[in-house]
């Protein structure tokens, strides 16, 4: 687990400066006020301290670096923090719930590195209206952290059946770069063979004493397995629409997960018309990957490793592969990535609507004009 002090080192002395630097995320204003900068001086006094592990304390000169840039680029979106405790409280309480949501799924991580990447990439998932109350952003979150409702499709399972076709659903957690905490994805199976399409990326917290369920994309896997028979018998879902604008296999994980939910009793849904960051980051990945790729992949290398059959080639050309294969989904996609998030995202709601009657949009959240509205009748 990560201890409070501890956390507010890294923010200065990581944090701040990497999202300034703007080398993973967009730049952000931070403002702290005067109790904050207390704050500050404080654990420079009394710095963290763990027995048998260095780490490295706050200096004043480091002090004096967060004030400079504690000022306002006109240019950047800003967040203000008018209660440090709080806001360093809630941000300690979301790391260690994400520490304890990933030892759950049996996966293992370092304490540290994933404490900074998690502070630098949470600020991805805020929409306009959470940047005017970052505290209640960070309440949101921790509740999606701490909320277990579809945690038991960590192991695939059963869901129902559509033209002969099996429907599986497998829950998994998500890397901090994600729009959100879990993802739900889903295999079909027909024959012994087997298909499989978009995942839905969701959260899930309660709010005024009923389950909300918010879904953020509809999206493709980095690597599917298609079966062309069954995504043909996928298209009898249009049946009777007119120029479908949505592909079959994203309406059918919706289609599916709406069954999940009415399993766990769960009818209202919202989705957010965006994440504010996300075209500057996935503009600045893709930059970021394009240079990578560049710098490993000369062309000289490639041809090399293509030009014989030993067993370090062969290992290097599928290394090669599985790179470019990621290459090809990030770089230049920040407009496609955008207008999935949104219009697409939009369009699959409105066709799910024409699908399902007992789903419908309700309108806009009262608390936050980002946010659109759905119910789900039982």
């Amino acid at each position: 687990m990560i201890d409070f002090k501890e956390l507010i080192e890294l923010f200065i002395l990581r944090t701040l400066p990497s999202i300034k630097s703007e080398k993973e995320i967009p730049n952000i204003n931070f403002i702290f006020d005067n109790n904050s900068i207390e704050l500050f001086n404080y654990v420079m006094k009394h710095p963290f301290r763990k027995k048998d592990v260095w780490t490295e304390d706050i200096t004043s000169k480091d002090l004096e670096i967060t004030k400079e840039i504690n000022n306002m680029n006109p240019n950047s979106n800003t967040i203000i923090i008018d209660d440090g405790v709080s806001f360093f409280d809630y941000l300690v309480s979301i790391v260690n719930e994400h520490l304890k949501l990933f030892k759950e799924y049996e996966y293992t991580l370092m304490i540290r590195s994933t404490t900074m990447s998690l502070l630098t990439r949470i600020w991805l998932r805020m929409d306009d209206n959470d940047f005017n109350d970052v505290i209640s952003f960070l309440r949101k979150e921790l509740d999606f952290y701490k909320d277990r409702t579809l945690d038991k499709y960590r192991t695939e399972t059963y869901i129902s059946s559509y033209e002969g076709i099996d429907s599986y659903a497998e829950c998994n957690i998500n890397e901090s770069w994600d729009e959100t905490t879990r993802s739900m994805n889903f295999r079909l199976e027909s024959n012994g063979e087997s298909h499989t399409i978009s995942r839905v990326l969701y959260d899930i917290r309660s709010e005024n004493g009923i389950k909300v369920c918010y879904i953020y994309g509809v999206q493709n896997n980095l690597f599917n397995i298609t079966n062309k028979r069954i995504e043909r018998k996928l298209y009898k879902l249009n049946k009777g629409i007119d120029n479908p604008k949505v592909h079959p296999n994203q309406l059918y994980s919706l289609i599916l997960f709406l069954e999940i939910l009415k399993k766990e009793g769960i009818t209202t849904i919202k989705v957010p018309k965006n994440q504010t960051l996300s075209y500057g980051y996935h503009k600045i990945l893709s930059n970021n990957e394009k240079s990578n790729f560049k710098a490993k992949w000369p062309v000289k290398k490639v041809r090399k490793i293509y030009s014989s059959d030993d067993e370090d080639s062969i290992n290097k050309r599928h290394e090669y592969e599985l790179d470019k294969e990621w290459f090809k989904h990030i770089v230049g996609k920040e407009d496609t990535i955008e207008r999935l998030k949104t219009d697409k995202l939009f369009e699959l709601l409105r066709r799910l609507c024409l699908y399902d009657p007992s789903f419908e949009f309700v309108g806009i959240s009262p608390n936050n004009d980002e946010i659109l509205v759905y119910k789900l009748r039982k």
